[in-house]
């Protein structure tokens, strides 16, 4: 997803707060890995992603189905460095749970009804500015969130506290264990992964001989314009440990790296329940299970994205049996297993569902290369 990038006891000392914020056990529902909570503006109730990266954001619907007016204006730079402008108009009031906001400027959107971003039906975002206060709980073994600026509130585990601070790009970075080295690595929610590294130093580990490091060519990020998407390489790597909380991650495998720094996911969520202590510059993150959490490395051998109206090869895995039947980003997909690809479902129930058929042990594709060239290829997948 691309829109814009930008009870029980506890010992912990506390901050204490000048107004109580509590909203109760709210729901959430995870789409494709975003975290999609209920929000309600002038009684209406609408889908807000939850995005520690982002910025509470309204779609250009809300802003015309509420009335807000436009107070200013802001220009934001995508990952392609294509410059937008967009209106910032104030939200007199919204309501998470039992916790209502008042008064909060709100960028506006109209990234919400284009695709894929349509796909998650989506009406805006809660972003850090909001949550700079609070401690901020998900429990995915009940699907709900909490957010509160009285710990006393939650349940915390003391064995499972560790710092945290505030990146320079303004997101929570946790410090974790990483094959027994202390870092600080951000959480990113708005994104679906456990863990990946930094491209640059997955780099540095190709030249490991003895380290299996998995490669892919192609494009992985759209940015808020879905314009001039260039090729790239990014990385899955095997890491021997991750220490974060009391959840251990052991012999496991990274999703693919990012340009920008290592980051954390939603994708954490599955396996402890993760707290967020805004107040106290600490975090949470408390297993469901006492047996090690392991990732494997398994992934297709090439993926599909469906880019100006085209369904085109996104990304070939290195040295899989895509790359060896000659398939390449920007190939254009005709049919899957001698059918239209939407015979498979619409557009959006593709994407959100990563496209089902990869998950086959192989799939036969009808294709036009680059160069114009129709060829069936059958792409052994595992």
């Amino acid at each position: 997803m691309c829109l814009l990038i930008l009870a029980g006891c506890s010992s912990v000392k506390q901050t204490v707060p000048s107004v109580p914020i509590d909203t109760g056990s709210v729901p959430f529902k995870l789409v494709k890995g975003a975290i999609v909570v209920p929000v309600v503006i002038a009684g209406v109730t609408y889908d807000f992603v939850l995005d520690t990266g982002g910025f509470l954001t309204v779609s250009d619907g809300v802003k015309k189905r509420e009335g807000l007016a436009v107070a200013s204006t802001i220009k934001v730079s995508d990952i392609s460095q294509i410059t937008k402008t967009f209106d910032i108009v104030n939200v007199p009031a919204l309501t998470i749970g039992n916790w209502t906001i008042t008064n909060s400027e709100a960028i506006v959107s109209d990234s919400y009804a284009s695709y894929p971003n349509r796909c998650f039906g989506l009406d805006g975002m809660i972003g850090r500015n909001l949550l700079k206060d609070v401690l901020l709980q998900f429990d995915y073994s009940k699907m709900t969130l909490r957010i509160t600026n009285q710990a006393s509130n939650l349940v915390l585990q003391e064995d499972a506290r560790r710092k945290m601070k505030i990146s320079k790009r303004g997101l929570p970075s946790l410090n974790v264990d990483i094959n027994g080295k202390s870092r600080y690595i951000e959480l990113d929610s708005g994104s679906r992964d456990w863990f990946s590294f930094q491209s640059s130093e997955s780099q540095q580990q190709l030249q490991d001989e003895e380290t299996e490091v998995l490669t892919y060519e192609g494009v992985f990020s759209f940015g808020v314009s879905g314009k001039n998407l260039n090729a790239e390489s990014r990385y899955s790597t095997p890491v021997d440990e991750v220490a974060i909380g009391n959840v251990t991650y052991s012999n496991s495998y990274t999703d693919l790296s990012k340009k920008s720094a290592p980051r954390f996911g939603s994708g954490l969520l599955e396996y402890g329940m993760l707290t967020i202590d805004y107040l106290n510059k600490a975090y949470y993150y408390q297993a469901y299970s006492n047996n090690p959490v392991s990732i494997p490395k398994e992934r297709p051998s090439f993926s599909i994205a469906k880019i100006d109206g085209q369904y085109l090869i996104k990304w070939v895995a290195k040295n899989s049996d895509a790359e060896q039947k000659g398939l390449k980003y920007g190939d254009r997909v005709l049919e899957v297993e001698g059918a239209d690809v939407e015979s498979f479902g619409s557009e959006c129930e593709l994407y959100l569902s990563d496209y089902p058929f990869l998950d086959q042990e192989s799939v036969q594709l009808r294709v036009m290369t680059t160069s114009g060239e129709q060829k069936e290829v059958v792409v052994q997948q595992k």
